[in-house]
């Protein structure tokens, strides 16, 4: 029995050695084949170069540079100096028919207060002019005026060039408002129609009319026309700003001068004023009681006589009795005084031309 167990596990290890030696070669003949099936390369692999690894006690040592930062010192934004003064920038465009006139182009700027009354902390109102050159080729022209002090009234801008119309623009430049821009213009003068009329609106031909600058801008001459029959004194170019009106001659005049204002335009929108110039005489009528005392708060009336329109004028006497009828055109009139505490009276004027009536003195009696 012994003997024969023996011979069993013996056999069972002889069979075990023999599976064994199968499993190791067949899957050492399966790699083999594997490899061998691998393609040859045919090129040469490229790619990045991957260095090996250094090992730790081969490792260089690098100093870097370290350099102490730069104090940076803190400002309080209280301590700067606050700005005391701005900039004014701008354009001046034109129109195509002054650009042949220009050499050059005057901005001024004046501070919006009057001369007279100062700036109420003892300084005159500021001032400031460039005069900047003008070549048509350059374009547009344009300004820049800096270190204008701030100001709680703001400024005036204006574009002046002699014999033209320069327009001007009303700013502010203060801490809030630091950089102003504007826009001026220069341009023609402008068509001005100077219309006169009479109390009946008839049209006063044949009137020499006087145009004076008054006040700012400077650099404006006078203007002189004569009036047409249609009563219209035509100025052609006339640059912007008030004028007094003189209406007749100088050693003469028709009436007290009257002040008209020319505005700024592009030069192609006329401008027209009408101005009533009363014509004809003056006449005084004076009321006496019985007793020759003038007599106060009677009603007058005059009427004409001569005229196609039915025309009356109602006045009331003075303290003295008296009231008169300005500029009466030639012709007649009847004066009629109603009042119930004396008998109405009626009288007739005659007024010529060129010539003063006398004063018509009417006595009334009591009812």
């Amino acid at each position: 029995m012994r003997t024969h167990g023996g011979l069993i596990l013996l056999g069972l290890m002889a069979c075990l050695t023999a599976v064994g030696v199968v499993v190791f070669g067949f899957a050492t003949d399966t790699a083999a084949a594997e490899v061998s099936a691998a393609p040859e390369p045919t090129e040469p692999m490229t790619g990045l170069a991957i260095e090996a690894p250094v090992p730790p006690g081969e490792m260089a040592t690098t100093e870097g540079v370290f350099r102490r930062s730069t104090p940076v010192e803190l400002v309080d934004a209280a301590s700067r100096p606050k700005r005391t003064s701005g900039l004014i920038r701008g354009d001046v465009t034109l129109t195509a028919s002054t650009v042949d006139k220009i050499n050059a182009i005057t901005i001024r700027v004046v501070e919006a207060v009057r001369d007279d009354a100062g700036t109420g902390n003892g300084r005159r109102p500021f001032t400031y002019q460039q005069t900047i050159p003008f070549n048509p080729k350059d374009g547009t022209p344009k300004f820049n005026l800096d270190e204008i002090p701030f100001s709680d009234f703001g400024y005036v801008v204006q574009a002046f060039v002699a014999g033209l119309n320069g327009t001007e623009q009303i700013i502010q430049l203060n801490e809030q408002n630091p950089i102003a821009d504007v826009v001026l213009g220069v341009h023609p003068g402008t068509p001005f129609t100077l219309l006169l009329r009479d109390q009946d609106l008839t049209p006063l031909a044949n009137v020499e009319v006087t145009l004076s600058p008054q006040g700012p801008p400077a650099g404006r001459g006078a203007y002189q026309q004569q009036t047409d029959s249609f009563g219209a004194a035509v100025f052609h170019d006339v640059l912007r700003g008030a004028y007094q009106a003189h209406i007749g001659p100088m050693s003469q005049p028709l009436l007290p001068p009257q002040v008209i204002e020319v505005l700024a335009s592009s030069g192609l929108q006329a401008q027209s004023k009408t101005i009533l110039v009363p014509k004809g005489e003056a006449l005084t009528v004076n009321l006496f009681a019985p007793t020759g005392h003038g007599i106060a708060e009677v009603a007058v009336k005059l009427s004409s006589g001569s005229d196609v329109r039915y025309r009356e004028i109602a006045q009331t006497t003075d303290w003295s009795g008296r009231t008169t009828f300005a500029h009466l055109a030639p012709g007649s009139y009847w004066v009629n005084v109603l009042d119930s505490r004396y008998e109405p009276r009626t009288v007739a004027i005659v007024i010529r031309a060129g010539e003063k009536p006398k004063d018509a003195d009417i006595r009334l009696m009591l009812r």
